[in-house]
């Protein structure tokens, strides 16, 4: 009998404690494997938001987005601070990602006929984040108190979709977004406890490991890859010309100078220290992380009915986006950690981030065809990298 139970031991462990977190633990492959089912859940929003090129496509797309993103946050969150080698973790993960696989089945028609099936499927995804957070509490005593509270939030949400399943339109749509709400204030509200509960110290307040930031850097790639994707999926469309042809070479030149200013600058580096850093970076990456989506939808688009006039909402989605990746790696870089290795091409360069970004404000108010937008927004993007490459050789031949 002890053999047997050492044995369920072994394979269903308790959640690793907080305190043993590995400062240097690598993201693992069930951890990508995780975060590519919620990249096609993300492609599902894309083709949606390029189906529905206006200012109420843009809206159900930031709704929807923000919801997901913060699901994504929470797994791979929990995953990071008790997720443990064993079957228990892969069984739970494995079943958020059928949970997952169910909303991108209904996400393109989440407000319409999808409905119910979205709601479901997000019901039981927090279900599950619920369990795994009240088995915290009840397993690790030290973190109690936050974990209760943090599943009390879950279980309200939980509360608010199963009450939207029984009402109609538009009432259950803003059961959703009370939820969103509560979702999107949830690390605040805990940071802001936990600096005045007397119970709660302000410095068990999770922080940011070096998986978890890799983890982030990862999921944007994946993301990244969607810009290509688009290019290749809207020039399978049309027929292919001198014409798609370019569009294609500048949205991966989009989708590449992008990743050098991202990886260049955050990529491998945290947040500082403090929670206040780590909820701000959390933040920001949410913007960051929905705009490069939109970029691929709007790729897809300009592609997709490149012998067609272009409507102005493509015009504003693309800019739009293209404004706020810039700021907000510009921001991020002051958010995060400085070290030996920062940025090799790129130090010291956000003052001409803010600027590229003031120029991209400027061009949403001048009317101009997509072809010299794209043009300029590649000049744009690699200006900054081409200059501090220039910089540093010049700084080695002195030397």
């Amino acid at each position: 009998m002890n053999k047997k139970s050492n044995s369920i031991r072994t394979w269903w462990k308790k959640p690793k404690q907080s305190s043993a977190l590995e400062e240097h633990r690598q993201v693992s492959f069930l951890e990508l494997f995780y975060d590519l089912v919620y990249v096609a859940l993300i492609a599902q929003l894309s083709h949606a938001l390029t189906d529905e090129l206006t200012m109420h496509g843009s809206f159900k797309f930031i709704f929807l987005f923000t919801m997901i993103w913060w699901y994504w946050l929470n797994g791979s969150l929990y995953h990071d601070l008790y997720g443990n080698n064993d079957i228990r973790t892969r069984v739970f993960t494995f079943l958020q990602m059928i949970s997952v696989v169910g909303m991108a089945v209904f996400a393109s028609e989440a407000f319409h006929k999808g409905a119910i099936g979205f709601t479901i499927s997000a019901i039981s995804l927090l279900v599950i984040l619920l369990f795994l957070w009240l088995r915290v509490g009840y397993h690790e005593k030290k973190t109690k108190i936050f974990s209760n509270l943090y599943a009390s939030l879950l279980a309200i949400n939980i509360g608010l979709l199963c009450t939207s399943l029984f009402v109609k339109s538009p009432l259950n749509h803003r059961l959703w977004f009370a939820t969103i709400t509560i979702s999107f204030l949830a690390p605040t509200f805990m940071y802001i406890f936990s600096f005045f509960s007397k119970k709660m110290n302000i410095h068990e307040f999770p922080q940011a490991s070096a998986a978890l930031v890799e983890r982030f850097g990862l999921f944007n790639i994946i993301v990244l890859g969607e810009i290509i994707t688009s290019a290749v999926s809207g020039s399978s469309h049309v027929e292919f010309n001198t014409k798609v042809a370019i569009l294609c070479l500048l949205g991966i030149l989009l989708a590449i100078g992008i990743w050098w200013l991202y990886y260049d600058f955050i990529s491998h580096r945290k947040p500082k220290k403090g929670g206040a850093n780590f909820i701000f970076w959390y933040y920001l990456h949410l913007p960051l992380t929905a705009s490069i989506t939109s970029i691929g939808a709007s790729i897809l688009y300009i592609i997709k009915y490149s012998n067609k006039d272009l409507s102005a909402n493509v015009h504003y989605l693309f800019l739009g986006s293209m404004v706020i990746i810039v700021l907000c790696i510009a921001i991020l870089y002051r958010v995060v950690d400085e070290h030996s290795e920062t940025s090799k091409y790129l130090n010291n360069n956000t003052g001409g981030l803010l600027i590229i970004s003031c120029i991209y404000i400027v061009l949403i108010f001048i009317e101009i065809n997509m072809y010299q937008i794209l043009i300029l927004s590649v000049i744009l993007l690699f200006a900054p990298i081409l200059n501090s490459i220039i910089k540093n050789h010049l700084k080695n031949s002195q030397n």
